[in-house]
């Protein structure tokens, strides 16, 4: 197996990528996770984004603090952040950064995960709630429906179809990678659900390779 994983990007990361530029998001107030949003796309690692968080970032960008007033220039600043800030990045020639166009149709896309929602869930919102009434910001349980599982599917799909690497889905979203994390435990032989080659991480835990290193030269 080749050890050099892939990371599969959350929406929550490219939020962070894009945030604080354009008038997008405010200001960049997490700047330790604004860092690292930015190291993990300028360093060498492979990037695939889904088409699903990639739709989901756009519809973000371009519809949050519209400026009517001043429209044109609104939306020519936004495109132009979101160009140098994203889209360069899947039209750079080292295709180091991927958008998952593949179809994910065999899996029924969200679907396979909505389904078992029951299952899931019983044993999710248990280990949530604990966690999260000990930790000291209380969040409510996350639920793998919607958007999140359509994401969490193409993540599911791409590591099927690499069995050869490491895949490592990458989120800011603390309750997310809990929900992840539970599925895996529900279905711990179940490849469908969770393939062995695909874990998650949150972003400010991932270690990205630089873009230059030096070299150590042999005595």
């Amino acid at each position: 197996m080749n050890m050099t994983p892939v990371y599969i990007t959350d929406t929550s990361v490219l939020f962070w990528l894009l945030q604080g530029f354009g008038g997008f998001g405010g200001d960049r107030k997490e700047e330790k996770v604004a860092q690292k949003a930015e190291q993990l796309f300028s360093g060498k690692d492979r990037i695939v984004i889904p088409m699903h968080a990639f739709l989901e970032i756009s519809e973000q960008f371009f519809q949050i603090c519209i400026d009517v007033g001043n429209y044109e220039m609104w939306y020519r600043t936004r495109k132009t952040v979101f160009q140098n800030r994203l889209l360069h990045h899947l039209t750079d020639s080292s295709n180091r950064v991927q958008l998952l166009r593949e179809s994910t149709e065999s899996y029924y896309a969200a679907n396979r995960i909505m389904c078992r929602i029951h299952d899931v869930y019983l044993k999710a919102i248990v280990n949530n709630k604990k966690l999260m009434d000990n930790s000291r910001c209380r969040r409510n349980p996350k639920f793998l429906d919607g958007m999140d599982a359509a994401i969490l599917e193409e993540a599911i799909w791409y590591a099927l179809q690499n069995k050869q690497c490491p895949c490592v889905f990458v989120t800011t979203d603390v309750s997310f990678s809990i929900a992840v994390n539970n599925l895996r435990d529900a279905f711990p032989y179940n490849e469908s659900y969770a393939p062995q080659n695909l874990s998650c991480k949150l972003l400010w835990r991932v270690r990205p390779q630089r873009a230059s290193t030096t070299l150590k030269l042999m005595s």
